[in-house]
Parts: structure tokens; C-alpha cells; sequence
């Protein structure tokens, strides 16, 4: 179990696997405990439990629930299972941080703009090129805002 999100009256857990209905009545029944009036809103298809509360000041007692199930599963994720074979291979190319993505961007297409100020066409096409290469990348990484 992960908290993905808490902000005072909401939080978000997600869980590697669908709970059984015994594990989800025990969390509802510990939730309701603390927050009478919670709404709990569990989708097995992504393990995801969000819930909602009026009692924002109750925020810092129902994470405590779940503090030590989520550095337990957080230290376990880092970890592989020990079954499972893992290569040390990295991959040749990887592409940089998104911080590193859009300042290239901007100096591409400044330096696109110039180029062509100037007429040179093939400096121009290739920092085109380069910028359309960047701004695909960043349309793929940012696909789910657009």
C-alpha cells in the first residue's frame, strides 16, 4: 500500500493488488472509527481507495493508519522479488529531464528563428528538426493534460 496523495479531507491510497472484501471492511471499519462520516471510494481495476472527510484536522490521524504499511511497501518496492532475474543493463540512449526538454526547446526555436532571419536554410531545417524532435517528446510525456 502506497499514499499517493493527502491533503487535509482527501487522500488516495493505491494498493498492488485488489483488496479481498474481509482486508476492505477491516480499512473501512478502522477509517470510520476516526472519521464517522468518511467517504471511501475503492476501484479494484487500479487498486486505488480514495477517502473523503469533513474533518480536515483528522488528516494527520488517519495517515498514521497507514505510516508503517506504507514504508514497509515502499522499501519492498525498491527492492526486486528474489524469484525474478533483473539485468544491470542501462539503456544506451535515455532521454533527459523534462527541465532539460523545454529549455531545448526554446533555444531551438530561437536559433530556428535567427536562421532564418539570416537565410541560411539548412541551419534552419535542422534546428527545425531538432526542435519538432523535443516538442514530440514533450506532447508524449504531457499527453494525458492535453
Amino acid at each position: 500500500m502506497v499514499i499517493t496523495h493527502a491533503i487535509p479531507g482527501r487522500i488516495r491510497l493505491r494498493y498492488p493488488e485488489p483488496l479481498a472484501p474481509p482486508a476492505l471492511e477491516e480499512l473501512i471499519r478502522k477509517i470510520k472509527s476516526i472519521v464517522p462520516f468518511a467517504v471511501l471510494q475503492y476501484t479494484p481495476q487500479t487498486g486505488s481507495i480514495l477517502i473523503l472527510f469533513g474533518e480536515k484536522e483528522k488528516n494527520t490521524a488517519i495517515l498514521a493508519l497507514f505510516a508503517d504499511a506504507d514504508q514497509a511497501t515502499s522499501h519492498q518496492a525498491r527492492q526486486p522479488p528474489k524469484n525474478v532475474k533483473t539485468s544491470h543493463c542501462q539503456p544506451l540512449l535515455r532521454w533527459p529531464p523534462m527541465s532539460w526538454i523545454k529549455r531545448g526547446m526554446i533555444v531551438s526555436l530561437l536559433a530556428a528563428l535567427a536562421l532564418l532571419a539570416q537565410g541560411r536554410e539548412h541551419g534552419h531545417g535542422m534546428m527545425g528538426t531538432i526542435f519538432l524532435g523535443l516538442l514530440s517528446r514533450h506532447l508524449w510525456v504531457y499527453r494525458h493534460r492535453i
